[in-house]
């Protein structure tokens, strides 16, 4: 029987408890709205008053320090603080608070505007030069710095407050800073003193020597007649001074820099020179000289990098040599010095006393400076060690890692910048092949923070990201995308940025060009470093030259590589990578490499796979990355030579401790043992995979030998042979070459060890590792005895030193004598200029060899406001 479906409505006493339930959840709801509307409205307006504090506290610093002196400050005890200052235009400001409408008001003293309004407690603490606390400093005279603490609270809710604070060295004497050429101009006869009225005349020079410094602009000299003449300085021979200054040579022969008066047979007037290899001391290094007394710093400073000198004097009333002082990069620099003699007391008129900058006199000739000069300084008074180090603080790159992946993949490992110290400031970016800009991220759980960059086409994608250093950063960094694409990463370490908020602002821009266009930046803060990054999609890029006008170069790479050699370096724990003519030396695996004695490549999988003593293990990694893994770790004890089979997807190995030739999968999997009888300490080892042989040295029992890949009918081919350790094949010409380290030799015979030929035996003393490019009718050879990668003729002739400097014990060589990673590559490159003041980069542009799709990337990263660029 079927059953009809009863209706029923609600009754009285449901309908009420369901209105009632309504209203309760509508309470509860109204009440979670209130409480995230609460919650978004304090965080927001948290975020606001902080941005506005900031900025507020910025821009009080950045005034502070560029003072010519400081004139009067309340004392610590007062809340509402005040400082007042002259600028370098000679007119006098003033910060305060004004406490009644809780302002920060700015201006010259009388007619005050407010700068802020949300200012409730501005406190100043004075210092004197030994660091003391001044009570309060009837005699501003005695203030050396002045520590600012600034507390700003939200006009509606006194709960939301921050306290900002800074500190500044400050000029208290109006003489304490004499002169100052920061050498900013870009053009003309006149280098403006901005602290004082000294302006310089360039002399000997065209006004073309303006060039790209460390902090804005710079003067380079030719050494030859160019110098900076100034008139009389203020500061009489044995008062205390000190002079500091920036300077990048090469150059390590004696230099003048900065220079009192003449220098004659009869005596020297006080002067600061490079120390030339002529006279005691260490060569390139700073000299400061006075009348027959000097002494000479520890660290040759001709290295083509920039370096922060200064040279302090501080009378104590009996003055001597012992009174001078060198920094270098901020740090005491430990000194040679002649028997301590007086300094020179010449205050025989102005002319004895005028300045000249890049020239001294010596003996009635001139000597003049081969180098860049950058923001000269004059003090008369004795710097403190602290008031050195902030002025040698200032923002600078410092280096580079790159890693690039020749197959496509979807991540890539990179090493972390080797010298890198808790707080340094990594720069990340990733090139990709392919639009992969939703997926491309930064290692996981590493603190990185996104650059936003947005996505130019399907053609090629840029990703950025910046960190602090952590006090134990990871030695490498994976970053990922989806979608298998070639890639090409750079991390770079910059120090002297702001630590809470370095990347001040930044900009983006996409096109099709040769000439691609990187976007103008415009930083709030003076002495940014103006970083310019673009993804190139293609090879289309001239190496290490991105174009970018009076820009440095920090790196312009891709993942199409040419021929070249690879080898492992014991001394200084490397893998590297060159051209085959030994220039554009890379460092490739640097953090984990101890012992490698055994080196082989798989061009065509794109991997290195290398053998390292010091851990026990057999190990591989792309071609140009860091993304190492270990195949082989267990019975592995002295591996001392490696070749592929690449087609048949094995490795083999020559194992001198356990006295055996070794192979496995390519992955490290499946290990067998081939020969270990009548072995001992194999050397060695090439294959013939056509031929289905294998070749090794035995060096304990002198003899070269070969057997069938699976290690079957051994054959003795040449015996005799003292010491063989090195072998390679040329199949195709029927030679076999090797390396007789006691004779010195390195020889060649036919294949079944006939026909024996001696091809080098001048200046080989322990070649230990062998390669053949045939087609290009030449020979490698790593010699540990001097220390060199070489290169000769197949038949011995016509010797050539590829690489000698920073390679100490070359052991294993590997050649690729085709391009690697040609299908669809990727580029990227950077470059950097300082900008000494605020506002508008300007756009730059990188420059192809053809038109390419790429995006690009400005960065504008800002000075610690406690640092030394003011």
């Amino acid at each position: 029987m079927n059953k009809a479906l009863t209706k029923r409505g609600f009754t009285l006493v449901e309908l009420i408890l369901v209105i009632g339930m309504i209203a309760i959840i509508g309470v509860a709801t109204v009440g979670m709205l209130h409480d995230s509307h609460a919650i978004w409205r304090m965080t927001s307006k948290r975020s606001t008053l902080l941005q506005d504090s900031q900025a507020a506290m910025e821009q009080m610093l950045r005034m502070l320090r560029q003072a010519k002196r400081i004139d009067t400050v309340s004392a610590p005890t007062d809340q509402a603080g005040y400082i007042t200052f002259t600028n370098t235009s000679d007119i006098v400001e003033e910060f305060s608070r004004d406490s009644g409408a809780d302002e920060l008001d700015y201006g010259e003293p009388g007619s005050l505007n407010a700068l802020c309004g949300t200012l409730t407690g501005l406190v100043l603490t004075c210092y004197d030069v030994d660091g003391a606390a001044l009570a309060d400093p009837v005699e501003v005279s005695d203030v050396r710095s002045v520590e600012i603490a600034a507390t700003f609270t939200d006009v509606d809710d006194s709960s939301i407050n921050f306290t900002l604070s800074g500190r500044i060295f400050c000029s208290t004497d109006p003489i304490t800073l004499v002169a100052r050429w920061a050498l900013n101009e870009t053009s003309g006869l006149t280098a403006d003193d901005i602290a004082a009225n000294y302006d310089g005349t360039l002399t000997g020079m065209n006004g073309n020597e303006w060039t790209l410094g460390l902090l804005g602009g710079a003067l380079e000299y030719d050494g030859t007649n160019d110098y900076l003449d100034t008139p009389y300085v203020g500061v009489n021979g044995s008062s205390a001074r000190t002079v500091t200054f920036w300077i990048k040579t090469t150059d390590t022969s004696d230099h003048g820099i900065v220079a009192w008066g003449d220098d004659t047979t009869s005596g020297a007037n006080w002067h600061i020179r490079l120390n030339p290899t002529s006279e005691a001391g260490t060569e390139g290094a700073i000299r400061t000289e006075t009348q027959g007394g000097y002494i000479v710093g520890s660290m040759n400073l001709a290295d083509g990098e920039w370096h922060h000198i200064a040279s302090v004097f501080d009378n104590d009333g009996t003055p001597n040599i012992d009174d001078v002082l060198h920094y270098v990069d901020g740090v005491a620099d430990s000194s040679s010095a002649s028997i301590p003699q007086s300094i020179d007391t010449d205050t025989s008129g102005a002319g004895a006393e005028s300045v000249s900058v890049a020239r001294r006199k010596s003996s009635g000739s001139f000597i003049y400076l081969n180098g860049m000069l950058d923001d000269v300084r004059i003090y008369n008074t004795a710097l403190t060690a602290e008031e050195v180090a902030v002025l040698a603080d200032v923002l600078r790159y410092r280096e580079f890692t790159e890693a690039k992946t020749t197959l496509n993949t979807t991540s890539l490992t990179i090493s972390t910048p080797m010298s890198i110290s808790e707080g340094d400031l990594l720069i990340a970016a990733v090139a990709t092949d392919g639009n992969t800009s939703s997926s491309l991220a930064p290692p996981g759980g590493e603190g990185w923070t996104e650059i936003t960059i947005g996505h130019y086409s399907s053609g090629v994608t840029l990703g950025a990201w910046w960190k602090n250093a952590g006090a134990s950063e990871s030695a490498t960094h994976q970053f990922t995308w989806t979608g298998a694409q070639q890639a090409y990463c750079w991390i770079m370490r910059f120090t002297g940025h702001d630590p809470s908020n370095p990347i001040n602002n930044w900009a983006t821009n996409g096109t099709t060009s040769s000439t691609p266009t990187s976007a103008a930046v415009t930083s709030t803060v003076d002495y940014a470093l103006i970083v310019r990054l673009g993804a190139f999609d293609g090879s289309d890029i001239t190496t290490d030259s991105p174009g970018l006008a009076a820009h440095s170069v920090i790196t312009m790479d891709g993942t199409l590589m040419g021929p070249g050699m690879y080898w492992a370096d014991e001394q200084v724990d490397k893998i590297q990578r060159a051209n085959l003519d030994g220039s554009n030396i890379e460092d490739l695996i640097a953090t984990t490499t101890m012992k490698v004695k055994a080196l082989a490549l798989d061009i065509t999988g794109g991997k290195m796979y290398w053998a390292d003593e010091e851990v026990d293990k057999i190990r591989r990694s792309g071609l140009h990355s860091s993304d190492i893994e270990d195949l082989v770790s267990a019975g592995v004890m002295k591996p001392r030579a490696m070749a592929l089979d690449t087609a048949g997807g094995k490795m083999y190995w020559a194992d001198e401790e356990v006295d055996k030739i070794r192979r496995a999968n390519l992955d490290g999997s499946n290990i067998e043992d081939l020969v270990s009888s009548a072995v001992m300490k194999p050397r060695g080892l090439a294959l013939d995979i056509d031929g289905g042989k294998m070749y090794w040295t035995g060096e304990e029992i002198d003899k070269i030998q070969r057997a069938n890949l699976d290690g079957s009918s051994i054959e003795d081919l040449v015996t005799g042979v003292t010491r063989p350790k090195a072998l390679a094949l040329d199949i195709a010409g029927g030679k076999m070459y090797w390396a007789d380290e006691e004779a010195d030799k390195i020889r060649r015979s036919n294949l079944d060890g006939s026909n024996i030929e001696d091809l080098v035996i001048e200046a080989v003393m322990k070649p230990r590792a062998l390669a053949l490019d045939v087609a290009g009718g030449k020979m490698y050879w790593a010699d540990e005895e001097v220390d060199k990668i070489r290169r000769s003729n197949l038949d011995g002739s016509n010797i050539e030193d590829l690489i000698s400097a920073a390679v100490m014990k070359p052991r294993a060589l590997a050649l690729t004598l085709t391009n690697v990673g040609d299908d669809e590559p990727i580029s990227g490159g950077a470059g950097y200029v300082s900008r000494a003041l605020s506002g508008s980069s300007g756009t730059s542009t990188f420059s192809l060899t053809a038109s390419e799709e790429t995006q690009t990337l400005t960065i504008a990263i800002a000075p610690d406001p406690d640092g030394g660029c003011y």
